[in-house]
C-alpha cells in the first residue's frame, strides 16, 4: 500500500520545507484539525492530574489548541465538559497516556502526554478534534510510538507523528527529510512525490515526477529506499530509482 505521507516539522510551514522547526526532545506538536498543524517549543511539566484540570494549563502559552478549546467552551460555557484518559503504553519505559476532553456529547480535544519525570508529564501532541489512536511498534529494533491520521477521501493522505526516546528524552523522528536525502542520491531532488514511509520496515516506495500532476494513469517513475537508524534519526541505508510504478492501493 502506498501512502501520501506528510510529517509534521515546523511552525506554519509546509514540512520539510527549509527553515521548519527541526525535532528537539520534548517539544509539542499541535495539530488543529481541518486547519493545520504545527511543532515548537515543549510546555512545562505538570503532574498528571494538572491535565486533568484545563485550567491549570489552558493559559500556559498562547497557541491554535488552547485558542481553539477556550472558543468552543465560550460558546457553550453550560455544555457538560469532561475529560476521559486511557493508558497508551510505555516508550522504552516510559509512560504514554492519551486524555479526551469532551464538551457536550463529543470528545473536543485530545492529547498524548509522556511521563518525563517521575510524576510529572508534558504533551507531545494536542489535538483539537478527536485525535487517531496511537501505536507502539518496533523499527529495526527500536520501539516508536506512532500516531497516522488519513485525510485522504478517495486517495490516501496519511500524516504521522512519530516519536523515539532518544538520549536526551522523547523526540519526534523526521521523516521527510531522509526521503528528500534519498531522493537526491538518485538525481530527482525538487520531484514531488506521492509519498510513503513503511514505518515498520522503514522503507519508502513512491512515484516521482515533475511540475504538474499529471495522474495515477501517467506516472512513469519511482523511487524506492531503505533507512537506518543513526541515533534518535534516520539515514539513508541504500536507494533505487526505477521506471517502474507500484500498484494504487484499492
Amino acid at each position: 500500500m502506498w501512502l501520501l505521507a506528510v510529517v509534521s516539522l515546523g511552525w506554519a510551514q509546509s514540512p520539510g520545507t527549509p527553515g521548519a522547526y527541526p525535532p528537539v526532545p520534548w517539544d509539542v506538536c499541535v495539530e488543529n484539525q481541518g486547519k493545520g498543524g504545527t511543532c515548537g517549543a515543549g510546555a512545562a511539566p505538570l503532574p498528571f492530574s494538572a491535565w486533568l484540570k484545563p485550567s491549570t494549563w489552558l493559559r500556559q502559552k498562547v497557541d491554535g489548541f488552547r485558542y481553539e478549546m477556550e472558543f468552543d467552551v465560550s460558546q457553550a460555557p453550560r455544555a457538560p465538559r469532561r475529560v476521559t484518559w486511557k493508558p497508551v503504553g510505555q516508550l522504552a519505559g516510559r509512560r504514554i497516556r492519551r486524555l479526551d476532553h469532551y464538551l457536550g456529547v463529543g470528545v473536543s480535544a485530545s492529547m498524548l502526554l509522556a511521563e518525563r519525570t517521575a510524576g510529572q508529564w508534558v504533551p507531545l501532541l494536542q489535538w483539537y478534534g478527536e485525535m487517531p489512536e496511537a501505536s507502539l511498534l518496533q523499527a529495526q529494533g527500536k520501539p516508536l510510538l506512532l500516531v497516522e491520521k488519513d485525510w485522504g477521501v478517495r486517495v490516501p493522505m496519511v500524516e504521522s507523528w512519530v516519536w523515539v526516546d532518544g538520549p536526551d528524552g522523547v523526540v519526534r523522528v523526521d521523516g521527510e527529510g531522509p526521503m528528500d536525502a534519498a531522493m537526491a542520491k538518485v538525481g530527482a531532488a525538487g520531484y514531488k512525490r506521492l509519498s510513503g514511509l513503511y514505518w515498520r520496515e522503514l522503507k519508502m516506495n513512491l512515484a516521482v515526477w515533475q511540475g504538474d500532476f499529471p495522474g495515477m494513469d501517467a506516472l512513469t517513475e519511482s523511487v524506492e529506499a531503505w533507512f537506518q537508524w543513526e541515533g534518535a534519526q534516520l539515514r539513508v541505508k541504500a536507494v533505487e530509482r526505477s521506471r517502474r510504478v507500484a500498484a494504487w492501493p484499492q
